[in-house]
């Protein structure tokens, strides 16, 4: 991999200062095209002088301990989120906190809450966390009318289709064409968007964006509905209490 060269020349230098058993680790190119993480065991024969190495492909397992990762930071996410969903006493302070820890828990790239206006049919910006998030919310606009490129993103079909939405991958999704451009600059590789309900129907949307292609699995998706039924109980309670 190219950004493992210098990497691996330092390593294979230490050679060169005495040093007999070394152990590093780097990509190399699978005959598929993919990259394949491997874990190299190396050392200098005292009798011949050659280097001898071998290499494992540990590819699965490191991926797999960073699905684990990120599991738990999800958990922990939904965990702080509940939290908050008992502490704060207004749709505002509740929508910026969960925006926050979706970014600092969950490790999204950027977090943004829309609301839904019946008389315009435009979702509004209500609460943004992250990188960038100013400058990819500016001048945004989301409808949830299906006659409208600006109304076929996740955003706008979610609001309309009481559904969530997985955007594995901006760069090959037709869907995301509108805004393609600006998450590739940005750094955002995929998103997801989950409605958020009162009395069974969509007031709002939770939006969230990743910087890797493909993270939303069925176990993220499931904490993701998770948080966005908690959310919505918690709307209910806001209506029932102001109704009071």
């Amino acid at each position: 991999h190219p950004d493992d060269k210098a990497a691996t020349v330092e390593e294979m230098s230490k050679l060169a200062q005495g040093v007999s058993v070394f152990h590093f680790e780097n990509r190399y190119r699978h005959k598929d095209g993919e990259f394949k993480l491997l874990a190299w065991s190396a050392s200098v024969s005292a009798v011949d002088h050659l280097i001898y190495a071998v290499a494992s492909d540990i590819t699965s397992r490191k991926q797999a301990e960073e699905d684990l990762r990120r599991l738990n930071q999800f958990y922990a996410a939904l965990s702080e989120c509940n939290e908050a969903i008992v502490r704060c006493t207004s749709e505002k302070e509740l929508f910026q906190n969960i925006c926050r820890i979706a970014v600092e828990r969950a490790e999204m790239k950027m977090a943004w809450i829309g609301v839904l206006d019946p008389d315009t049919s435009m979702i509004t910006v209500a609460a943004s966390v992250g990188d960038h998030a100013e400058e990819y919310l500016q001048g945004l606009f989301v409808t949830i009318d299906d006659g409208s490129p600006l109304g076929r993103g996740p955003t706008g079909t979610v609001a309309r289709e009481n559904r969530p939405m997985w955007n594995q991958d901006f760069q090959t999704n037709p869907s995301m064409l509108p805004w393609r451009e600006l998450a590739a600059r940005v750094g955002y590789r995929a998103s997801a968007a989950l409605p958020l309900r009162r009395d069974e129907g969509v007031v709002g949307v939770l939006n969230v964006y990743a910087g890797e292609v493909g993270i939303f699995d069925e176990a993220v998706r499931k904490l993701l509905l998770e948080l966005a039924a908690d959310i919505s109980f918690a709307l209910e309670n806001f209506a029932r209490e102001a109704a009071r």
